[in-house]
């Protein structure tokens, strides 16, 4: 995943793409009906592609009645049927026909998969449309983003209730129904109105959660499953805020291997610190732009080694001398600066609220806080904020517990061996909870799938979608 735009942008709906959970209730039950099924058209701005829209409950086996459309497209199979569904669930939750969209022009989906299967994107509850949840609780105060003590907690608790109550007077009880279980019911929804025995799916970060959660609630309507770079099968945000910050820690560690080779005068015995100190001195001086700049490029080093590498001489020179003149430069240059990417913010808030029990207080907060910058000095603060947006929000109506499918079809785990973002520890743990099989790629980087950058997981991929085939346990794609 690319680092953007302002530091509260990076924070946030980073870490609402790694952490929003999707675990299970014990329920089998489900609204799905083969009733009015699908009218698919030629898509207004892509006829190869067909859309559609189909109704589901708000709220799932009840009697409320109340509905929300959801948009779905359709990239029909190529070769002759029968053609099964193969459901993209590859990013953050938002619009997953957009994903599509942008696959087909990119020419990134192998033809074999064209040929034999019908692509299916859906446009998630409350990302688009009428039912859009749009009340961003972006903080016009960026630097709360990484709070540094107590104050800056209070300030941040205090912003996420103004934003939580903001956003509930405007959409009531609809927000406790984005969550992932709702997700996971409109799914089987979809699966009976496209009259198909089995969804199959290629799913990424987020996506994994949801879909791990189908395998275990719908096994018998589950096919072939794909999950790239998973979240691990448990529930708290808090355990998980841990595991990233390591992860993230490891790879500013390998970072800063330049300092003494690359960059022969550097201290690296002391260049942490260093980091740490140059944080601090542009919150104390309100430095927004160089903040935002630095955390930037550094969000982009962690995320990217190969990158990184490259970022690391710069990097280590401004938290030394402290001139921006260069990355300043370099953010212009790669076109990084833009501030406008908000969108999504607040479905992401609202799903991991709807999913996670937790609300936080100051006092958890800090300790938190604490706990985190055990694993990182650097990355601690910048990891707080997404745990502190639930603090006044609704009730968790179906919160979430740990993933465990015991009698499902096995799947396909690939974890990256650089991956910050979904450390690879969580594709073991998430094999292990849904009996699937876990396959490590040493590539560069978050998900793979459909990038092209690791000939070994493609060639697995079209063998087990095409074939139902699996490698051998323990199999490495170097």
């Amino acid at each position: 995943m690319k680092s953007h735009g302002h530091f509260t942008s990076i924070t946030s709906v980073l870490m609402s793409t790694i952490i929003l959970a999707a675990c299970s209730s014990d329920s089998t039950k489900t609204s799905a009906t083969t009733d009015n099924m699908i009218s698919f058209e030629p898509c207004h701005d892509m006829p190869a592609m067909q859309c559609g829209a189909f109704e589901v409950p708000l709220i799932h086996d009840s009697t409320d009645s109340r509905t929300v459309s959801i948009e779905v497209a359709r990239l029909p199979a190529r070769g002759d049927g029968p053609n099964e569904p193969l459901l993209l669930n590859l990013d953050s939750p938002g619009s997953g026909i957009d994903v599509l969209q942008d696959l087909v022009e990119s020419e990134s989906i192998p033809a074999a998969i064209l040929d034999r299967y019908d692509i299916i994107g859906i446009n998630q509850r409350g990302s688009v449309g009428e039912a859009q949840v749009d009340c961003d609780p972006a903080s016009s105060e960026n630097t709360q983003a990484y709070p540094v003590d107590q104050q800056a907690i209070t300030t941040l608790v205090s912003d996420s209730i103004i934003a939580a109550d903001t956003c509930s007077a405007r959409y009531g009880d609809q927000l406790q129904w984005l969550g992932s279980n709702s997700v996971v019911q409109d799914l089987e929804v979809l699966r009976a109105k496209l009259n198909a025995p089995k969804l199959n799916f290629i799913s990424g970060s987020f996506g994994t959660r949801v879909s791990a959660l189908y395998l275990q609630r719908f096994p018998n309507s589950t096919g072939r499953m794909v999950l790239d770079a998973p979240l691990p099968p448990v529930a708290s945000i808090e355990s998980l805020q841990i595991d990233t910050a390591q992860a993230k820690q490891m790879s500013f560690e390998q970072m800063l291997s330049a300092c003494g080779t690359q960059l022969p005068e550097c201290d690296r015995s002391v260049i942490e610190d260093v980091f740490v100190a140059r944080v601090r001195t542009l919150l104390e001086n309100a430095e927004q732009e160089n903040f935002t700049a630095f955390f930037t490029l550094l969000s982009l080093a962690v995320e990217e080694p190969d990158i990184g590498d490259l970022l690391a001489p710069l990097l280590i020179d401004f938290a030394t001398n402290g001139d921006p003149a260069e990355m300043l430069s370099l953010i212009e240059e790669l076109d990084l600066d833009n501030t406008d990417e908000e969108s999504g913010l607040t479905l992401d808030t609202a799903i991991l609220c709807a999913d996670d029990a937790a609300r936080p207080d100051v006092a958890s907060l800090k300790r938190q806080l604490d706990t985190l910058n055990e694993s990182s000095d650097v990355f601690a603060e910048a990891l707080l904020p997404m745990a502190a947006q639930c603090v006044a929000w609704p009730d968790a109506i179906q919160p979430l517990t740990n993933i465990r499918a015991d009698n499902a079809p096995v799947s396909l785990v690939i974890g990256g061996t650089s991956d910050v973002n979904t450390p690879i520890t969580w594709a073991v743990e998430m094999a292990d909870a849904v009996g699937g099989l876990f396959l490590s790629s040493n590539h560069q980087g978050h998900t793979t799938v459909f990038t092209r950058e690791n000939p070994c997981v493609e060639s697995i991929l079209l063998d087990y979608l095409l074939e139902g085939n699996l490698p051998d346990v323990g199999t490495k794609c170097n």
